[in-house]
């Protein structure tokens, strides 16, 4: 089961950086994101992500529900049938990430966090932004729960 496992985790990872939809973001965050967390969506190839020592910690932010919320807490399995962009955000900023990714690697178009990302440049700085991934800088505050 391990040899199967870790052969898929290599194929998905020739994949990626072949196809080179994750190429420029992994690059990027290896040179500049240091150990921070990165928040990420569209996609299932997360490792990349994680750096080349596996520093960097990498999450997935849930667009309805509590952040804590696993799949089988949803109505009917579905973790994505009401976005909701405030509790998205408040997931976010418990989540401590410092990065957003967004990717379409398997989904007709981006997934709904990068309409909101993309539409908010107070709290979203644009960092790379690719055909197929796009990475954030993250600039969420405290005071932002006043808002």
């Amino acid at each position: 089961m391990n040899a199967y496992r870790e052969r898929t985790r290599y194929e998905v990872y020739v994949v990626a950086h072949r196809r080179g939809y994750l190429g420029k973001v992994a690059r990027w965050l290896e040179a500049n994101g240091g150990d921070r967390t990165v928040a990420a969506s569209g996609f299932a190839e997360s490792n990349l992500l994680a750096g080349t020592y596996l520093n960097r910690r990498v999450v997935y932010v849930n667009v309805s529900g509590e952040q804590h919320f696993l799949y089988h807490d949803f109505p009917d399995g579905d973790h994505r049938s009401s976005p909701d962009r405030d509790q998205w955000l408040a997931n976010l900023r418990a989540s401590g990430a410092a990065y957003l990714v967004t990717g379409h690697y398997d989904l007709p178009e981006f997934p709904i966090e990068d309409r909101w990302a993309s539409g908010d440049s107070e709290r979203f700085e644009p960092i790379v932004l690719d055909s197929g991934c796009r990475l954030y800088r993250v600039r969420i505050w405290p005071s932002d729960s006043a808002r």
